[in-house]
């Protein structure tokens, strides 16, 4: 496999993927909403009970402190709350609200539209293309979540 090529595709996707992908999403996110907050809150779906912070913060990459403060923010918007563990009060879980889930379906009929304006140039082919290029990406990147 050639990585070099491999790497220098991804390099010139990046400004493609913040144009046609990134920055229309971030356009629809309101209530002071971040993607970073959103990507939580996706994250969160798979876990109906909660997740504990820890488990967290290194399934989605990020410090202790940093997610601390994203938890922080979402549990003041009411989008997630924390529940402790009733066996042992130090264990403290984070898990979404009602708030939440109405937001993520609220923001994924915006998206819908969104994507059909940024994608309306490309024939049908090309859509089925870009489709099972965007699900081998997720099945690809999500193995080691």
């Amino acid at each position: 496999m050639d990585f070099i090529k491999t790497q220098e595709t991804l390099i010139k996707l990046l400004p493609l993927w913040q144009n046609k992908i990134a920055r229309p999403f971030k356009q629809i996110l309101d209530e002071g909403i971040t993607c970073e907050m959103y990507n939580c809150m996706q994250f969160l779906v798979w876990f109906e009970d909660g997740i504990g912070m820890s488990e967290l913060a290194k399934a989605l990459r990020l410090p202790k402190q940093q997610m601390t403060k994203l938890a922080n923010r979402l549990v003041e918007g009411g989008f997630a709350e924390r529940r402790f563990e009733k066996n042992d009060r130090r264990v403290v879980k984070i898990a979404l609200t009602d708030k939440a889930k109405r937001y993520i379906e609220k923001i994924a009929s915006c998206d819908i539209e969104s994507y059909k304006n940024g994608f309306k140039t490309m024939n049908l082919e090309d859509m089925e293309e870009f489709q099972r290029a965007v699900e081998t990406l997720f099945r690809i990147l999500s193995k080691d979540i």
